[in-house]
């Protein structure tokens, strides 16, 4: 496993997640780096079992999850970066979004991020939580749900405006 190359092919998806768990972008960098020097620190450990991804992400995953614990009081999700684009670039798209990330349970919205920022599948997001596969179906399921009502809502709410 080289670190660097580890880096290049992933870095743009974990940067993408922790800005969206962290709302703040200069934390979201500090914790991507702190993530890839736990990576340097702790390769040796790492089971080549081709799950990189998922053993990347749960590094990220810990380390968002102890930040939040101990900053409770920040958002938990941020604007867009035009650096690192979204889906979406239309910003009334992106703030709605937003609000629809910020309204998700916390694990629901991390198993969303993973899957949708990430790429990770199902059984990559499982071992990331720690949780199980059916777990996370039901989750990413719940997720998808959720913000599709949230965001058909806003958009009525939107076009009831603009009469």
């Amino acid at each position: 496993m080289d670190p660097a190359d580890l880096f290049r092919r992933h870095h743009v998806a974990v940067f993408r997640y922790l800005l969206r768990r962290t709302g703040d972008r200069t934390v979201a960098e500090e914790l991507m780096q702190e993530t890839f020097v736990r990576v340097v620190r702790h390769g040796h450990r790492y089971d080549e079992r081709g799950r990189e991804r998922a053993w990347l992400f749960s590094i990220a995953y810990t380390l968002v999850a102890n930040w939040a614990r101990d900053r409770r009081r920040r958002p938990t999700v941020a604007p867009v970066d035009p650096q690192y684009p979204a889906h979406s670039t239309d910003a009334a798209a992106s703030l709605a979004l937003e609000r629809v990330l910020a309204a998700l349970p916390e694990l629901d919205r991390d198993v969303l991020l993973l899957r949708e920022l990430g790429g990770l599948d199902y059984a990559e997001i499982a071992e990331t939580i720690g949780g199980t596969v059916a777990a996370v179906r039901s989750r990413l399921h719940r997720a998808r749900t959720a913000a599709r009502s949230l965001l058909a809502d806003a958009s009525t709410a939107v076009a009831g405006e603009r009469r």
